[in-house]
């Protein structure tokens, strides 16, 4: 008998670990950079965006996905998977991306914000 508590409590504690390095995990995910921004030619503005996905590798900012307002096509969302905060901050405050910005036609400051995703909760 004892030897059968020591086993469950033995397993308990695996599990323990297991369930606290799992959660440490997720809350070490990346996050996603959004980053919104009007400009003044759409057209014009892609084929520099596209052109400076060397300095976004570099930067470890990766896979963009473009969202145009519907209403306004020159209103633009980009959520980007980032290594890090601080590696999101650095490549925003960079001068050769901010060259990149101007050189696009990007209107004033872009809104620079992060996010994570939240997996939701199956209702049965």
């Amino acid at each position: 008998m004892r030897m059968r508590q020591c086993v469950a409590l033995l397993a308990l504690i695996v599990l323990a670990f297991g369930l606290v390095a799992q959660a440490e995990a997720k809350d070490k995910a990346p996050p996603y950079m959004t980053v919104q921004f009007s400009v003044s030619d759409y057209a014009a503005w892609r084929p520099v965006f596209d052109a400076a996905e060397p300095m976004r590798v570099a930067a470890n900012v990766k896979n963009p996905r473009i969202y145009r307002s519907a209403d306004k096509p020159n209103d633009i969302l980009v959520i980007f998977d980032v290594g890090s905060k601080k590696a999101g901050r650095a490549w925003i405050h960079s001068p050769s991306l901010r060259d990149a910005w101007a050189k696009g036609g990007v209107i004033g400051d872009p809104i620079v914000g992060f996010v994570s995703f939240q997996q939701m909760k199956e209702k049965r």
